[in-house]
């Protein structure tokens, strides 16, 4: 019923990528972009009814069955460590974050994203283009 009402399907975009890759920006200028496009966009949130933007880590994939988009924030782990908003690299190089994805963890980047992004050279306006124009 909902689905009729909005006039859209449901679609789950999911960001991927190491901290500091730029997901949750990308993400957010995504969300603006479908909503001055009157797509119902909601994000961090998983719906079946309605587009759903995540941003997460993600560190290792598995196959749900879940109708999603897979959007790979790729950045080398210098770059995050030169952007780091939030002195987490910094920590975890320092042993104070134990387990630290990407520094500590493993992380195991997606092997067939439907979307890659780099990130670092990549505009956020150019990477939202590219998620907007994903069949």
């Amino acid at each position: 019923e909902r689905a009729g009402l909005l006039k859209q399907k449901g679609l789950t975009i999911w960001f991927t990528g190491l901290s500091a890759s730029g997901k949750s920006t990308v993400a957010t200028a995504l969300e603006q972009h479908l909503l001055h496009k009157g797509i119902n966009a909601y994000p961090f949130r998983l719906t079946p009814l309605l587009v759903a933007i995540t941003s997460f880590i993600s560190p290792f994939h598995t196959d749900a069955g879940i109708p999603f988009v897979e959007v790979y924030a790729d950045v080398p782990v210098s770059v995050a460590e030169e952007r780091d908003p939030k002195g987490l690299y910094k920590k975890a190089r320092a042993g104070e974050i134990k387990e630290f994805t990407g520094i500590s963890a493993p992380y195991e980047a997606p092997e067939a994203p439907e979307i890659h992004i780099r990130t670092d050279l990549k505009s956020v306006e150019e990477a939202v283009a590219e998620i907007t124009a994903y069949p």
